[in-house]
């Protein structure tokens, strides 16, 4: 049975936990890993910012994707999804060119995508890496991404208020 002086302390040390932080959700992944690497250089073959627009890099995209896969939320069919796309396309560029796809020279990189996006899991990964990706430009600095709403000033966005305070994940 719990009395009420537990249940005081209990809450009150429930309060004192720090919430995850948008820096810890975005924490940098290991570039050098799969599947960032790839996925990180089509980020960069896709979206490559300049003109204005900001890099993926700048949004730290990737790190965000990091949180994403690290989030029990999200359903592990979608992470085993993006892990799987990545390793197809570098088995891809293999055949293809004889390296993984993020040492191949853009021109060959190029290659790769146009045809894997002529497959359907090529199509349907493609579409869900640039998801993420368009979700950490558009999302809210607290979750680590969007570094200096860089997303929004390029869109000339106006979020929604109230902003959240911590991330609501």
């Amino acid at each position: 049975m719990i009395n009420r002086r537990t249940l005081l302390f209990g809450g009150a040390a429930l309060l004192l936990l720090p919430a995850e932080s948008g820096a810890e959700y975005a924490r940098p992944v290991t570039m050098h890993a799969e599947p960032y690497q790839t996925i990180a250089t089509v980020h960069r073959d896709l979206f490559p910012g300049g003109g204005g627009a900001p890099s993926p890099r700048l949004l730290k995209a990737i790190d965000y994707l990091g949180g994403v896969m690290r989030d029990p939320y999200v359903d592990d069919d979608d992470k085993r999804f993006l892990t799987n796309g990545a390793r197809w396309l570098n088995e891809q560029a293999r055949k293809d060119y004889g390296y993984a796809y993020y040492r191949l020279p853009p021109e060959q990189r190029q290659q790769v995508l146009q045809k894997a996006s002529g497959l359907v899991w090529g199509d349907n990964w493609l579409w869900s890496v640039l998801s993420y990706l368009f979700e950490a430009l558009l999302s809210d600095p607290v979750y680590g991404a969007n570094t200096h709403e860089a997303g929004w000033r390029w869109l000339r966005y106006e979020p929604g208020y109230p902003r959240p305070k911590t991330p609501l994940i």
